[in-house]
């Protein structure tokens, strides 16, 4: 088969030849195809071929096979047969020519698709022959495939990539011949970026790993590509959803399950399976960065989102109460922190932080360890806190203000621009007044048991007060909490326990406190939370109230306890004083009792009555609580300022005054005159005073010159017969009062008094107690009573001047001192003078006043005491007589039977024994028992007699006459007559009325002795022991029968009785003044002169050790006081009494006329007192000119002279006192 073409383009690729070559056959070219058909073996160059090309020589010599073959040769004009012949070709054949040959043959086979009539048979059958170079170099067919593409690829090596991805399509090379083709067939160019999107990303889910790998190096070398952007986003969508990436769990995902680790924050706050794996990064070597942008591009997370941050807060939140360390979970919290400031801070118009505010994901600032160990934190070590009210770190003395109310964020160093982003989240710039006041609340409560703990305290409450005043906050909820330091900053008190001014502030404490002055300049901020600048009513009565809270339960207050009370007490009532219409008290105001406790002052009682306080409050203590004296409060001892100050209290809060409640009344049912009845010298004096008629001349000047003489003479002299014919006296044995309480007797409050009034309708009865000392106090309380009395029976006639005049008269004695009082007073006088009638010695005692002759044989009798005298046992009648002196005794006479020299008239004295001498009897001034009953009724029976208490039990009167019987047998016979006739009448009822059942007992007792002795009956062994001195003339039994006596000594009691009764019931008065004497009359106090004389021998004893003239000053000085003593001792003999102080030279002159031995004691003080014995001189250097003193200024050798003196004045002091 030939066929010959005139011409023939073919596009081949010459080796070495980038791009297409054209050949064309002429007519005279032949074109040589050599195949493998039907002729065997035999090889043929598939290429067209000219006939010059052909060797000819080979044919010379074979002219045959030249014509042979030239006739067997193809014809290439005929390009559809050569088509057609290279069809029966193998396909393998093909494969084996040159790659040259065939992209010549490709070539040439091209071109006759334009020439052939069926030109789409003609393309069908050309791409059944593997003429086609693929991109891999391999020759293959195009038919039946997919798509067919020309590969324009960059890569000298085709990736092997390449032919995975074009599984089931041909992807030709870039050849000229392809490119020809590519026109011919309308095959389209891709470009390598074009091949990996539409062949290898389809099937990038089935690469193997290492395909992977390869596909990504491919996609890191395309990405170069200027058409990438174009594939960009189509590429990044579908490796998206490729999961070619292994965790270290060994499970792939996709690329947007990891985390760049790059990013500090996804390292801080992600486990390690959310990162890629290093085995993944290993396989790229130095490409790792270019992967990472990849990746980041395919969705691996790189950039934290604001999501992100939230979640990643929240995160922090939970893993705060779990277990995560602290460490970790602080280094995710900073990491956090700082990234939501960035965030915020590089996105405009972002609200991240305030959508984050409110998570607790913040680990505050470290709070100074000081200040931890005084108070716990806000949060704690594995707290965390939100940003939204918590404080922003600008200064680190904020945390002394405000560490345990709020958190503080770490924001040192930072970016102002993040502190103004945390401002807006809700973050606090400065510290918010309300939580430094929250702040105090939290730490005032905690102890500080050290100094340093204290001056943490200090500093942190110093500061908070400065800052809160400079804010001008007014924090008044702080005003119950203890937020005040005070006592040099060692404690803090509550508002109300503290003021900026207080006096005698110490004495206050624990319960109100004064600032320190060196906290005052804090003295806005103490008034903006309560304090005041001085103590408050309602301050010193919570004061008052905390103490009482204190003492509950306790028996009393402590010792401060009561100082501070005391001063809460003044300063309380001198405040309401000053702000009376300014008082604030709380529902109960509390004040203190006498009993040293607190209660409340409604419940107290104030004493505002006259009566004694010791006699109304003792017997009230048990059924009133009794308020404390304020003048123990330091508030003056006037009980009427007192009074006017507790009147100023709230009517709820006033103690009741006693007066409202108590009153007085004579106590007893029966009420006994006095034993000398209407002869009573003591009310006689008062009633001869008002009777008198100096007395009643005085007072009527006294109504003349009140009234400037406009009451006559007469009238004046008939208002007063008038008047004290309305008034009555009558005196009592003794004068009791008792208060009433609520009108109902109080117990032990029994009192006696010297005057009592009751008033009637018609006049008034003055009771007066008895009293035979008409002392200037006696009868100036008598007397003024009688005073206020008398004008408010004149209708108070007589002005206050006039009173005193009126007081002044009522003891005057004489019309001469009348006279002078009236002159005093500027009253006119015309008095008639009226002399006064005392007894004179030897004159008859009236018989009213038998009864008051005292019939104990064992008195002692005093020169110039008046006494009663029985001249004989005869006679009937007593006389008066005066004491002249005490004789020596006779040595037959007993220790109780002394004799005197007495006066019975004028210059008519005898000799007599003290059983022959009455003493008058006086009224006992202890309290008599008792009576239940408050009404005054005088007794209608036997008028008691004057006699001194009567014995309680008969027990007492059996050892009274059994005492008495055993002085009897020391008597001769004749004083033992007198001695038995005078123990008779002492116990005869008719004798003791009042006490008749004891007295019968008594008597029918002392008659059966009196019987035991006449019979010679021994005595008993009790009685026996007491006879401690026997006398010589003493007689075992008694030499008469005294029974033969007895109905006329019971005669004689009779009449005593008689006499005793008339004179009350007549009213009829002796008709002496003796009482004026008896009154003044004194006691001797042998007892207590001998205790004194003994003090004195041993100041004299202890004078003799100070001799030798080392310490003159004390032998002289213990010398006037043995002086002073023994002169002392010589009055209590005399009076019972020492005289008021006075010097012991005055005290010799007083004592020289008690006797005639003691009448040179003055003389022997004067030479004493020339030697230097002086109390002051011999102790106190003031008493001398410098430089002297006391132990210089003395001779030692009068102290000699100063002992022997001394010792010659007690031994005359000492007969006197002895005997």
């Amino acid at each position: 088969m030939s066929s010959v073409y005139s011409t023939l383009e073919v596009n081949h690729v010459t080796p070495g030849v980038t791009g297409p070559s054209t050949h064309k056959f002429t007519d005279n070219d032949e074109v040589v195809l050599c195949c493998l058909g039907s002729k065997g073996e035999d090889i043929i160059h598939p290429g067209p071929v000219r006939t010059g090309d052909i060797n000819y020589s080979f044919f010379v010599g074979l002219p045959y096979l030249h014509t042979t073959l030239n006739s067997e040769v193809l014809q290439t004009s005929e390009i559809a047969a050569v088509l057609d012949q290279l069809l029966q070709v193998p396909h393998s054949n093909i494969k084996k020519i040159d790659s040259y040959e065939l992209d010549s043959l490709l070539h040439f086979l091209l071109s006759g698709i334009s020439a052939t009539r069926d030109s789409q048979e003609y393309q069908r059958k050309l791409k059944t022959l593997p003429l086609f170079e693929t991109a891999h170099g391999e020759r293959q067919s195009i038919e039946g495939c997919n798509k067919v593409f020309i590969l324009k690829t960059c890569f000298e090596m085709i990736p092997d990539l390449y032919c995975i991805a074009a599984n089931g399509h041909i992807v030709l090379n870039n050849s000229s011949v392809n490119q020809k083709l590519s026109v011919t067939l309308k095959i389209s160019a891709l470009t390598d970026l074009e091949f990996y999107v539409n062949f290898l990303l389809p099937i990038f889910h089935t690469l193997t790993e290492k395909q992977v790998i390869d596909s990504i190096f491919l996609l890191l070398v395309l990405k170069q590509h200027q058409t990438y952007k174009k594939y960009k986003d189509q590429i990044v969508d579908q490796l998206r959803r490729v999961r070619f990436i292994r965790d270290i769990q060994g499970t792939l995902q996709l690329a947007s399950y990891f985390f760049d680790e790059k990013e500090p924050l996804y390292k801080i706050m992600l486990p390690r399976e959310k990162f890629v794996p290093p085995t993944f990064w290993e396989a790229f070597d130095h490409e790792e960065g270019s992967v990472r942008r990849l990746l980041k591009e395919l969705g691996m997370k790189h950039i934290v989102s604001d999501v992100e941050i939230i979640r990643f807060a929240n995160m922090i939140e939970s893993e705060a109460r779990g277990r995560t360390s602290i460490d970790e979970l602080k280094k995710k919290s900073s990491a956090l922190f700082i990234k939501a400031l960035e965030y915020n801070a590089t996105k405009k118009d972002s609200n991240l932080l305030k959508r984050i505010a409110t998570i607790k994901f913040v680990f505050p600032l470290k709070i100074q360890k000081k200040l931890c160990n005084y108070h716990q934190p806000f949060a704690g070590e594995r707290d965390v806190v939100a940003i939204t009210e918590s404080l922003i770190d600008t200064n680190s003395d904020h945390q002394y203000l405000i560490w345990s109310s709020t958190p503080i964020l770490p924001t040192d160093k930072l970016n102002q621009s993040y502190l103004k982003d945390l401002v807006k989240a809700g973050a606090f710039h400065q510290p918010p007044c309300e939580l430094v006041a929250q702040n105090l609340k939290n730490i005032c409560q905690s102890e500080c048991p050290n100094i340093h703990l204290r001056n943490i305290r200090k500093t942190a409450f110093c500061q908070s007060y400065a800052y809160l005043q400079s804010k001008n906050f007014r924090a008044s909820e702080l005003q119950d909490l203890p937020v005040v330091l005070v006592e040099n900053d060692a404690i803090l008190v509550q508002a109300s326990r503290a003021v900026l001014s207080l006096d005698n502030d110490l004495e206050f404490r624990p319960y109100l406190y004064k600032i320190s002055p060196q906290h005052a300049l804090y003295a806005e901020f103490f008034e903006g939370i309560g304090v005041k600048e001085r103590p408050t009513i309602r301050q010193y009565s919570i004061v008052l109230k905390d103490i009482y809270m204190d003492s509950k339960g306790k028996e009393t207050l402590n010792a401060n306890q009561q100082l501070t009370v005391k001063r809460a007490v003044q300063h309380l009532f001198k405040l309401i004083a000053d702000q009376p219409k300014q008082m604030q008290f709380p529902k109960h105001l509390y004040l203190p009792s006498t009993d040293g406790k607190l209660y409340k002052s409604q419940d107290l009682y104030f004493n505002d009555t006259v009566y004694q306080t010791k006699r109304l409050e003792d017997s009230l203590k048990d059924k009133f609580r009794l308020l404390m004296n304020l003048g123990d409060c330091h508030l003056g001892e006037d009980p009427y300022k007192h009074q006017k100050m507790l009147q100023l209290l709230p009517k709820d809060n006033r103690p009741t005054m006693l007066s409202h409640i108590t009153s007085e009344s004579l106590v007893g049912s029966r009420m006994n005159q006095c034993e000398y009845g209407k002869s009573c010298e003591f009310s006689g004096w008062f009633e001869k005073h008002l009777s008198s008629s100096p007395f009643l001349h005085g007072l009527t000047c006294l109504i003349r010159e009140q009234s400037k003489g406009d009451v006559s003479q007469a009238d004046a002299v008939e208002l007063c017969q008038n008047t004290f014919g309305r008034l009555q006296i009558i005196c009592c044995e003794n004068l009791e009062t008792e208060l009433l309480l609520h009108h109902e007797p109080l117990a032990h409050t029994t009192s006696e008094t010297q005057v009592y009034v009751t008033k009637e309708p018609q006049g008034c009865t003055f009771y007066l107690r008895h009293s035979d000392d008409r002392g200037f106090r006696v009868m100036h309380e008598v007397a003024m009573t009688l005073t206020k009395e008398i004008n408010s029976l004149l209708r108070n006639a007589l002005h206050p001047n006039s009173l005193l005049g009126l007081g002044e008269l009522l003891l005057c004695d004489t019309q001469e001192e009348v006279e002078k009082t009236l002159e005093k007073y500027g009253i006119r006088n015309s008095a008639i003078k009226v002399a006064l009638h005392h007894p004179d010695p030897g004159s008859l005692i009236p018989e009213e006043c038998y009864d008051v002759l005292d019939m104990n044989f064992m008195n002692n009798y005093e020169r110039g005491e008046y006494v009663g005298f029985k001249k004989t046992s005869e006679d009937e009648h007593y006389y008066h007589a005066v004491i002249v002196e005490r004789l020596a005794a006779l040595h037959e006479t007993g220790q109780y039977c002394c004799r005197y020299k007495i006066e019975i008239g004028k210059d008519e004295f005898v000799e007599v024994s003290s059983l022959d001498l009455y003493q008058f009897k006086r009224e006992k001034t202890s309290a008599s028992k008792q009576s239940v009953c408050r009404t005054i009724q005088l007794v209608d029976g036997p008028v008691p007699s004057p006699e001194e208490d009567f014995p309680e039990t008969f027990e007492e009167i059996k050892r009274e006459i059994d005492k008495y019987l055993t002085e009897i047998r020391t008597l001769s016979k004749d004083e033992q007559a007198k001695a038995i006739r005078r123990l008779y009448l002492r116990w005869h009822p008719d004798k003791n009325p009042g006490q008749e059942k004891l007295a019968n007992e008594a008597f029918r007792y002392l008659k059966n002795k009196i019987r035991e002795f006449e019979a010679n009956e021994t005595v008993s062994k009790s009685t026996t022991r007491n006879f401690s001195r026997q006398n010589e003339t003493a007689q075992s039994h008694f030499p008469w029968n005294f029974e033969n006596f007895y109905p006329q000594w019971n005669t004689e009691a009779t009449r005593h009785r008689q006499g005793r009764e008339r004179s009350h019931h007549n009213s009829t008065r002796p008709q002496s003044d003796f009482w004026a004497f008896q009154q003044e009359m004194p006691r001797s106090d042998k007892v207590e002169a001998k205790r004194w004389y003994l003090q004195a021998q041993c100041d004299l004893n202890a004078a003799h050790n100070d001799t030798g003239g080392v310490t003159t000053e004390w032998c002289l000085f213990k010398v006037h006081q043995a002086v002073e003593k023994a002169l002392i001792a010589v009055e209590y003999r005399r009076s019972g009494k020492p005289s008021p102080t006075s010097s012991i030279s005055n005290l010799a002159k007083k004592v020289s006329g008690y006797s005639p031995e003691l009448n040179t004691l003055p003389g022997l003080v004067s030479r004493l007192k020339r030697l230097g014995v002086d109390g002051k001189t011999t102790q106190y250097p003031n008493y001398h000119d410098p430089p002297k003193i006391p132990n210089n200024a003395f001779q030692p050798e009068n102290e000699k002279e100063a002992l022997d003196i001394t010792l010659e004045l007690l031994q005359k002091v000492d007969s006197y006192v002895t005997n």
